[in-house]
Order: structure tokens, then C-alpha cells, then sequence
């Protein structure tokens, strides 16, 4: 008996890939919006004359 004749087990895995996927594209563009906004932070804090900590307290 194959896991793969079972349309309910195959149902599930491709729902599970779909919302893997979704939230893979979703991290990503939240990784390249995070990593310009920590610069951001960053050079602002160093102008200030404070620490990376403290920006994000």
C-alpha cells in the first residue's frame, strides 16, 4: 500500500507545500525589508552616538 494511492495524504502534502512555500516567499521579502531597516537603525544609532541594542529597545 503506497502513501501516494491515498488522495487524502496527497491532498494534505500539497496544501502543506503551498503554505511552505508562501511563507518561504513571505520570510524572504521580510528578510530584505529587515536587513535595509537594521542599516537604517544602525547608522542612526551610531550618529547618535548609541549602541545597536538600544535602537531596538
Amino acid at each position: 500500500q503506497q502513501v501516494y494511492g491515498n488522495p487524502i495524504v496527497v491532498w494534505i502534502l500539497s496544501i502543506i507545500i503551498k503554505v511552505l512555500v508562501e511563507m518561504l516567499i513571505e520570510w524572504w521579502r521580510n528578510r530584505e525589508n529587515t536587513r535595509s531597516a537594521i542599516m537604517e537603525c544602525s547608522a542612526v544609532c551610531n550618529a547618535a552616538g548609541a549602541s545597536l541594542d538600544h535602537c531596538f529597545e
